[in-house]
């Protein structure tokens, strides 16, 4: 039986992805620093490990010897603070999993990129065309971390996707994100103080990514992939649709704050590999995605 161990089980994509795999035949290991309230049962064992750890991850990966690796975690606790330090031990705590999985026999990983890795961009971002100018610390990271795992999975002949996820949004999100701040502060009928939401972006609601990810973990496309929608859309537009649902259009405070250097004006991929080396289709609108996270909220 093949078996995939889930790092960052705990965390906003992580849940989701855990929840995306009970309906496989993968036998599942979800592992994550702090448990919780987590506990085992006929569809997920959890074991509590911290990743910069490298003997806590050696006898982990000896004890559970995964043949797959779908690696989420990464320290988010800076919320979106893309140029915090706090990002830069993971291109070490990365590899070093990397390289104790490929020891015990692993076979295939998935590890999560970020569409961040494009760096300011004016058009679609396509992979192996778009020139990678990452202006982050977060962005430099993860790609600096694709360049290592690449060529260590070259010369060890292990196969690997490296997906990259542009904006996502669904049940479980870290509150301090755009979709649940402005639900939340809808709801308790407190002032929605966001900028001008000018930002032409690219969203996916939660489950889309994690089929995604599906695939690509059963799949066999090697190297980086986007996992996006494809279809430009006006964050203001994606504001207004959470206020029409909730009926809080006069809470809404467009321009209140300052938008963020880092925060990209334009990011939208293409997702041509994606659709056509895998079964993937797109089921969920932004409206859809967007009542599920509300009725996920109430």
């Amino acid at each position: 039986m093949n078996k995939v161990l889930v790092t960052g089980a705990s965390g906003f994509l992580g849940f989701n992805c855990i929840e995306m795999l009970k309906s496989t035949d993968f036998e599942i290991h979800a592992t994550d620093i702090n448990l919780g309230v987590h506990q085992n049962n006929n569809k997920v064992h959890w074991h509590q490990a911290d990743l910069a750890d490298n003997n806590q991850v050696y006898q982990l990966i000896k004890k559970i010897k995964p043949t797959h690796l779908l690696h989420v975690a990464w320290n988010m606790e800076t919320g979106i603070k893309l140029n915090s330090e706090i990002h830069l031990p993971w291109l070490e705590i990365g590899m070093n999993l990397v390289k104790t999985f490929a020891h015990f026999g692993g076979k295939r990983i998935v590890s999560i990129g970020s569409a961040m890795e494009y760096g300011p961009v004016t058009s679609r971002c396509i992979e192996n065309e778009t020139p990678l100018r990452p202006d982050s610390v977060y962005g430099k990271v993860k790609h600096k971390f694709q360049m290592k795992l690449d060529a260590f999975c070259k010369q060890n002949n292990l196969s690997y996707a490296w997906p990259r996820i542009f904006l996502m949004f669904g049940a479980h999100e870290n509150p301090m994100r755009i979709v649940p701040y402005v639900i939340r502060s809808i709801q308790e009928k407190q002032l929605v103080e966001i900028t001008q939401g000018n930002q032409i972006l690219d969203y996916l609601y939660v489950n889309d990514v994690v089929n995604a990810l599906n695939q690509l973990l059963e799949g066999h496309i090697e190297g980086a992939v986007n996992v996006c929608s494809g279809k430009p859309i006006q964050l203001k537009e994606i504001v207004l649709s959470i206020a029409g649902f909730l009926g809080g259009e006069q809470l809404l405070r467009f321009g209140a704050r300052p938008s963020s250097p880092h925060d990209p004006k334009y990011l939208v991929g293409d997702n041509t590999l994606l659709k056509r080396e895998t079964n993937w289709v797109q089921q969920y609108t932004i409206e859809e995605g967007l009542k599920k996270t509300i009725d996920s909220m109430c």
